[in-house]
């Protein structure tokens, strides 16, 4: 029914239509690979689709079916960043979608040119997919590789210039100079720390890749490293509390003083 139609717009000279959508970040397992592929031999009537996915080793398949891809072993050595799906139907329809480092800026990134019946029949399809495939992963990774470094720094200077004022010698008036003297030293630390800010992005981005396929090896790697993020998040919101804690703690023992 669904060719027919397709005829029928066709012979009607029916004007393309084109939509596209894209997401940041994804992370896309072998179920969601087969109803992809699934739309793309229907739309091309299994003559002209193609996958193609790229490896980290700079290695690429392409194939006439996804068995290679699915069954693919996915080692941290050689594990796929990229795939793309692509066909042409007998009426020059064309239909592509790009996953991983191969799409435009990353992410996930799909375009349909057809008639308007079969663009709002895919896109309605792939919508309903990718909304189980987006993840928050971007936005965490921006958001810890920036709170990490300054949560690590907080936690060791501040407490390390409440502690310096705390155990001078009270016969001793605080002075501006004295007061200066102990910021300087907490902010020097808080400098060599916050240097290493380029090495804990790099950690992090590790813990919240924007491209992820469950396929292979890499579902037993992507569980490690959720467990290793709800370990960051710990390791980032603890200190931030004890700083603030501390700080109360010197408020007090300052009056008391």
């Amino acid at each position: 029914m669904d060719r027919l139609e397709n005829v029928e717009s066709a012979q009607r000279n029916e004007p393309v239509a084109s939509q596209e959508r894209q997401i940041k970040s994804f992370k896309i397992d072998v179920e969601q690979i087969r109803k992809i592929w699934y739309k793309f031999q229907e739309f091309s009537n299994s003559e002209n689709a193609e996958v193609t996915f790229i490896t980290s080793a700079n290695r690429t398949y392409t194939s006439g079916d996804i068995t290679e891809l699915i069954n693919f072993e996915n080692s941290v050595h050689d594990s796929i960043i990229g795939i793309q799906f692509h066909c042409v139907n007998s009426y020059r329809n064309k239909m592509n979608m790009t996953i991983g480092s191969i799409a435009v800026r990353g992410g996930l990134y799909y375009k349909i040119e057809s008639t308007p019946f079969w663009v709002s029949k895919c896109s309605q399809y792939f919508d309903d997919i990718i909304s189980g495939m987006e993840t928050d992963n971007l936005k965490n990774y921006k958001r810890y590789s920036m709170t990490g470094p300054f949560s690590l720094a907080m936690t060791l200077t501040i407490p390390a210039f409440c502690l310096g004022l705390i155990a001078s010698d009270p016969r001793i008036p605080l002075t501006v100079v004295h007061f200066l003297n102990e910021l300087l030293f907490c902010l020097f630390i808080a400098a060599i720390l916050l240097s290493a800010k380029d090495r804990f992005s790099l950690y992090v981005s590790k813990l919240f890749p924007t491209s992820v396929f469950l396929i292979g090896q890499n579902i037993k790697r992507y569980e490690k490293q959720e467990k290793k993020r709800d370990n960051i998040i710990f390791a980032i919101s603890i200190p931030i509390l004890i700083t603030v804690i501390f700080g109360f703690v010197f408020l007090y023992l300052s009056t008391v003083v």
